[in-house]
């Protein structure tokens, strides 16, 4: 970059930037202080009124101390009585003299019952007049002592404290004490080191008390100084010209804290006020607080100044040191660049071309073909059962897994153009544009699958066996845009999982319909399972000796409006794959759990078996909402079983075994469902606590034909009575297969041989009527 462009593209942008930014942050830093003064102001305030309220209830105490002394004085009393006027100016001058000169009691009055002033002790020469304050009237209405505020006769206000004077029940008059609140001012000034002025409202008062109290306190004010308000006290020397302006106005609405600038001075105010009320609740006077912020503004100024300069010095370094380092700076600049384009579009793990890259690679290949008139295929392809390895290896194997199969895939395609990308986790696809027919993928998708068989070896991994399903979806005949591609090779994955994995299926138009079919199942079951319209059915579980009835399992059954009967291979499946499973589940235990308990309570001592799905007995919190479903049921959990596949069971042995004794602490049973089906350890299932095999139905409905069912059925039951097991057999449906599970010693059996599944209803009906049961 030359010089030129330098100045022109970044120092002069840069200057005016950070000249910018310095005219912000000096704006910042007045915002700032204005905020602390504001903050200070309003700290002060808060504290201005705590105080006064502090103040205020002090002489409160202390005028109630003095009256409730006063009341009882038995000689003040007894003179009261007689009213002897002599007598009780002789006893109450010398009270008076003490209250006035060691508390500022400046009021004191002896009051009839009837308000009228029989002696006053500060002014006995005064006599008569009625009271006719709201203490007082409070005082007389209540018959109990009132206190607050009133503006007296002086335009003061006066903290006064009645209190009735009674002998026995008898109502002897009234005992008045007061004290001015003016000398509080400067107090609280002094605590808070603030300014302050005392304001009056003119309604309130009269120009004859104002000038009386004038003379008598030197109030600070004139009367015709302002039209609505009068200043009685103030500690500042001169008034702001904001206050100045309010005390014109005599608006309400200065509640503070504002910003107040005295005239033809750098001094910087800020005003608040506190609103004094009488004891009638009249906003009778007005207290301002005024804060000098002077101080901080001038700290700010010279922060400000000093900044400046600093910032000055800085900048021309900066420049400088910007030019020379442009030239380095450029160019790692362009290479990040490259390398942030890189990391947007590649998958981070394998390097291959993320989600937004390949569709945007397939977008353009099909834009191209459709012009050209021929065809393009996707396909995608999903490892089979990774998340083994994830489990049994960790994840760091795992994603070694991951890069071996990537460069494997990208090798199988080395001399073609195809794209091969990564979505998510085990997930890969495959763009071919340039294929004559669609038929031609299907040998691109065999070499792919070719090439997941040789064992996978890492550091971490001993040789891993793996296999793939892939999908396939062309264009045109498949879909014409990129979405409707990938959705479509998808579906076509996922039905060569179905065919048996380690296969590739082409897109059909049925999966489509078939996927849209799931999609309204799926809204029709979660409606269902909100509205509480599923039903559970139980099948008996019959002991192949004697044939007594010694428990049930509890079947999800599911009746839809539309729909008809759905059974539950339809349902369970799509359930299991759009995870409302889990949901589904947890209604199952709640409602057989229930039922178990209504049973126990009426005397059948029945066992409940009850299904977890895989995805239900990996859930964390399993145990403990199981604990919550037997304790809001009450039903007893050494009479619940729950089963398991054994494929379950052997996914993850460790975290299984963990699962499964966990369970079992609860007391209830477990059982290892679809025994025979999955791949178990034999020394791993010794080990597992397990009270029951399960023989899975596809053993016992060939039975009686196929001399390899018999021997396999053989071989369950013996294993089961050596490790001292209960054996299980399902869907046993004739007396040959019933005979020969007898004849083999099998525990019990279900089937419909004996009975379907059925409500609660009928199943306690047969219960009766067979008479037989645990």
């Amino acid at each position: 970059m030359s010089v030129a462009r330098f100045k022109t593209w970044i120092l002069t942008p840069m200057a005016i930037a950070i000249l910018l930014g310095l005219v912000f942050w000096g704006f910042f830093q007045y915002q700032l202080a204005k905020s602390q003064s504001r903050a200070s102001m309003s700290r002060l305030m808060e504290q201005g009124r705590d105080y006064r309220t502090h103040l205020l209830s002090q002489q409160t105490r202390i005028l109630q101390a003095h009256a409730k002394h006063l009341s009882r004085n038995l000689e003040l009393t007894a003179a009261w009585g007689r009213r002897d006027r002599e007598l009780l100016l002789h006893l109450t001058a010398p009270l008076a003299a003490a209250m006035l000169e060691d508390f500022k009691i400046t009021h004191f009055y002896l009051v009839e019952p009837d308000r009228s002033v029989f002696l006053r002790p500060y002014n006995p020469s005064k006599t008569g007049g009625t009271i006719n304050r709201h203490t007082m009237l409070q005082a007389a209405t209540t018959g109990q002592a009132a206190h607050g505020l009133e503006l007296g006769s002086s335009a003061t206000l006066t903290l006064r404290y009645v209190i009735p004077w009674y002998d026995g029940d008898e109502l002897l008059g009234f005992i008045e004490l007061g004290m001015e609140t003016e000398h509080l001012l400067q107090e609280m000034a002094n605590i808070l080191q603030v300014q302050m002025v005392s304001v009056l409202r003119k309604e309130y008062t009269s120009q004859e008390n104002f000038t009386a109290g004038r003379e008598k306190f030197a109030f600070s004010g004139n009367w015709d100084d302002y039209p609505d308000l009068v200043i009685a006290h103030q500690t500042a020397s001169r008034l702001p010209a904001g206050l100045q302006k309010w005390l014109r106005t005599g608006h309400n609405d200065f509640d503070g804290p504002a910003k107040l600038f005295l005239p033809h001075r750098n001094e910087r105010l800020w005003g608040g006020i506190i609103h004094q009320h009488d004891a009638a609740g009249r906003d009778v006077a007005d207290l301002v607080i005024l804060y000098d912020a002077t101080a901080l503004m001038g700290a700010f100024r010279q922060t400000v100044i000093a900044n400046l300069a600093m910032a000055a010095i800085l900048l021309g370094a900066l420049l400088t040191l910007l030019y020379t380092v442009t030239r380095k700076a450029e160019r790692e600049v362009t290479q990040a660049m490259e390398q942030l384009r890189h990391q947007a579009t590649h998958d981070r793990l394998t390097g291959l071309p993320n989600r937004e890259l390949f569709q945007d690679r397939l977008r353009q290949a099909v834009h191209r073909a459709a012009k050209e008139e021929r065809p393009v295929a996707v396909l995608q392809l999903d490892l089979d059962n990774f998340k083994a390895i994830n489990n049994n290896f960790g994840h760091a194997a795992g994603d070694e897994v991951l890069r071996v199969i990537a460069r494997r895939l990208q090798e199988t395609l080395a001399d073609g153009d195809g794209t091969v990308g990564r979505f998510s986790g085990d997930e890969f696809v495959i763009l071919l544009p340039n294929i004559k027919e669609c038929r031609e993928s299907a040998e691109v998708a065999r070499q792919l699958l070719a090439a997941l068989e040789t064992p996978v070896h890492t550091d971490s991994t001993p040789n891993i066996l793996i296999s793939g399903s892939t999908g396939i979806a062309c264009f045109p005949d498949d879909g014409d845009d990129d979405k409707t591609l990938l959705r479509h090779v998808e579906m076509a994955m996922y039905q060569a999982k179905k065919a048996g994995r380690g296969t590739y299926s082409f897109y059909a138009r049925e999966l489509n319909r078939r996927h849209q079919d799931d999609l309204v199942l799926h809204h029709k079951l979660k409606t269902a399972l909100e509205q509480n319209r599923l039903e559970l059915h139980y099948q008996p579980k019959v002991a192949v000796a004697d044939g007594r009835i010694i428990g049930v399992e509890a079947l999800l059954r599911w009746h839809d409006e539309e729909l008809g009967q759905v059974g539950p291979d339809r349902f369970i499946p799509m359930a299991e794959a759009t995870g409302l499973i889990v949901p589904l589940g947890d209604w199952v235990l709640h409602t057989a759990c229930r039922q178990l308990a209504d049973w126990h309570a009426a005397g059948r001592e029945l066992k409940m078996a009850v299904n977890l799905s895989p995805q239900q007995f990996r859930q964390p919190d399993l145990v403990n909402r199981l604990a919550n479903i037997l304790a809001a049921t009450g039903a007893p959990a050494h009479r619940l079983e729950l089963e398991i596949t054994e494929t379950a069971a052997m996914d993850n042995i460790n975290a299984a075994s963990r699962q499964l004794h966990s369970l079992s602490e609860l007391g209830l049973s477990l059982a290892l469902d679809d025994f025979g089906t999955g791949h178990s350890s034999l020394a791993y299932l010794k080990s597992l606590p397990i009270s029951q095999l399960k023989i899975d139905r596809s053993f016992i409905s060939d039975l009686t034909l196929d001399e390899s069912n018999r021997i396999i059925v053989k071989a369950v039951l013996g294993l089961a009575a050596s490790m001292n097991l209960e054996a299980v057999a399902e869907g046993v449906e004739s007396e040959e297969q019933l005979e020969f599970l007898h004849r083999h010693h099998c525990t019990s059996y279900q089937g419909w041989i004996f009975a379907r599944a059925l409500p609660a209803g009928q199943l306690e009906a047969l219960l009766n009527h067979h008479g037989k049961f645990t």
